[in-house]
């Protein structure tokens, strides 16, 4: 069995506390709700001029076991947005011990992966009714790190949890949960996200509000679908640009 008496990076499993004790450094959380706030990326953002929140994050289904993906361009933000997501959720009462945070290093293995996660499900502090998010940074840099998903998956280890795993590699990202099917929930979506850069549309919305206001119908659709629809993160989705050539003469 593969699988069997594995830990974190494919060392035996002798130590689990001590793990999670190492897993805390990056969950900082689950000692104080407020260490949020303090994580060099949320401050990062709450700096900026323009705090933009990328769509594909409302576009999430949250409380249905799901397995998704997010992909997106190297410094494009996902970092970012997964640690707003772990904010709004901590905002929205999610108990921080119900929020695993975890960056996928090249040195580990699948192996290594699969025993993070499955202590952390072994040692979580939570009812069972709750719900718990797993949130796999730059997941890719584990090679076949699908499998350990699917492994937890199969064992039931996943029920009533919502797992986003993301990643700069596209294709390999796609291809690699392509290998899950049967195994990422029950949703009648795409499972798969792809996180796109920040539009004119949007920068022109966050730099003026009002600006909306004074537009014809035609501006007004554009930025409510750019706003709020799910396809807002897919390519082809966005406003044409003769959308917002009356903006340039303004």
């Amino acid at each position: 069995m593969p699988f069997a008496n594995i830990g974190i990076r494919g060392q035996p499993s002798g130590r689990p506390l001590e793990w999670l004790s190492d897993l805390a450094g990056e969950n900082p959380w689950w000692g104080d709700p407020g260490a949020i706030e303090a994580d060099r990326h949320v401050a990062a953002w709450e700096k900026t001029r323009l705090r933009w929140i990328p769509p594909v994050i409302g576009a999430l289904t949250l409380d249905r076991d799901a397995v998704y993906t997010l992909r997106g361009a190297r410094q494009i933000g996902k970092t970012t947005a997964a640690k707003l997501l772990v904010r709004a959720l901590l905002v929205g009462g999610v108990r921080p011990h119900n929020i695993l945070f975890y960056t996928c290093n090249p040195e580990g293995d699948v192996r290594g992966l699969y025993g993070v996660v499955r202590e952390y499900l072994k040692h979580r502090d939570r009812a069972k009714s709750e719900r718990t998010f797993i949130l796999l940074d730059e997941a890719p840099a584990v090679e076949k790190w699908q499998m350990a998903i699917k492994r937890l998956w199969d064992m039931g280890s996943l029920r009533n949890c919502t797992v986003i795993a993301t990643g700069s590699h596209a294709a390999d990202l796609v291809r690699s949960a392509g290998r899950l099917s049967g195994r990422r929930g029950r949703l009648n979506e795409d499972m798969d996200k792809a996180m796109r850069p920040l539009s004119f549309l949007e920068y022109v919305m966050l730099e003026d509000g009002a600006l909306a206001k004074k537009s014809p119908r035609s501006w007004e659709t554009g930025a409510a679908a750019t706003a709020s629809s799910p396809r807002s993160s897919q390519a082809g989705s966005r406003p044409r640009f003769g959308r917002c050539r009356w903006i340039l003469t303004r």
